[in-house]
């Protein structure tokens, strides 16, 4: 099986979700219809599967395949952080499920895109490739100091302040136009991990920059809500995550709806304002088991939380 076409969590996921006949789900990463293609087989033809994607071919893709299970079909392209808006344009008021997979599809790694080390065509970067700065763009002009915290904060990049300067001073000579040429510049430049690994020496630098270039953190805090409004009492809403990062906003959003106190340690008094909007449906992330990373390597990273919608929110 092509790990980059096989769902992450696919039976996790919907032992979580728990979609019936005629429900309506929206999935806000389309991807290839992987997950989606799943749910249109639970919610069946009185049921209703919405699609969300920045990417315009994989959703194109996603929806003729979602629309081969039977159910009905709604596509949307777009950010997921504007769900409301979209929603909105789809005519759908509320949902019964909402999913987020947040990692890469097959599409985002095809040549041109510049997700690949070895890709040597433009490197773009861009989900929607119809707006905003590409990633060559950003990289031949950001500042040293920022594109350093990028990649410590992003990435956790070893030597974050050297790889920058080697950004730096290679786009002094002649622009960065390539992934390959990024990934080739990281790799001069970064600390050598002890023994022998085999992860590519920019992997962490060419996630930073996919993330900053795409805005997916800031993308995610502003969808979490969105999508908590837009789900009905008792609807649930699941969350696959492959950086710390993301993984950790939701977790967080999660815990602060279900009640948990956000205020500092040691206060006397709880003043967060915290209410019970969501309960957990996974106190432990979900993660791979061995037997789906031992054929689906890039799942290992993936963490899977959920929650179901208890009361009405906001009160």
């Amino acid at each position: 099986m092509d790990e980059r076409h096989a769902p992450v969590l696919m039976e996790e996921t919907f032992d979580l979700l728990r979609l019936q006949p005629g429900e309506t789900y929206v999935d806000l990463t389309a991807g290839l219809g992987g997950h989606a293609s799943r749910a249109a087989r639970e919610v069946g033809p009185e049921g209703l599967v919405a699609l969300i994607d920045r990417d315009a071919e994989s959703l194109r893709q996603a929806t003729e395949r979602v629309a081969r299970e039977g159910a009905p079909v709604r596509a949307a392209h777009g950010n997921y952080a504007d769900l409301g808006e979209h929603l909105d344009a789809l005519g759908i008021a509320t949902a019964d499920a909402v999913l987020a997979d947040l990692g890469l599809c097959a599409v985002q790694l095809e040549a041109g895109r510049g997700m690949s080390f070895r890709d040597e065509t433009s490197l773009d970067m861009r989900m929607d490739r119809s707006t905003g700065m590409t990633a060559a763009e950003y990289l031949n002009d950001v500042d040293e100091a920022e594109l350093a915290r990028v990649l410590r904060e992003y990435g956790d990049q070893p030597g974050a302040g050297r790889v920058a300067r080697a950004v730096v001073a290679a786009r002094s000579r002649e622009p960065i136009r390539t992934a390959a040429q990024f990934a080739a510049i990281v790799a001069g430049a970064a600390p050598r991990p002890a023994g022998r690994s085999r992860t590519h020496p920019a992997t962490q630098a060419m996630m930073s920059l996919r993330m900053v270039v795409n805005a997916e953190l800031p993308s995610l805090e502003r969808m979490l809500p969105a999508a908590l409004a837009r789900l009905r009492v008792g609807g649930r809403m699941a969350f696959i995550a492959f950086h710390s990062g993301e993984a950790r906003i939701v977790k967080t959003y999660i815990d602060r709806m279900r009640g948990k106190c956000q205020c500092e340690p040691g206060a006397l008094d709880c003043r967060c304002g915290r209410e019970r909007v969501l309960e957990s449906l996974t106190p432990r992330a979900v993660k791979p088991s061995a037997a789906e990373v031992s054929w689906s390597p890039l799942s290992r990273s993936a963490v899977l939380r959920a929650a179901v919608k208890v009361a009405v929110w906001p009160t």
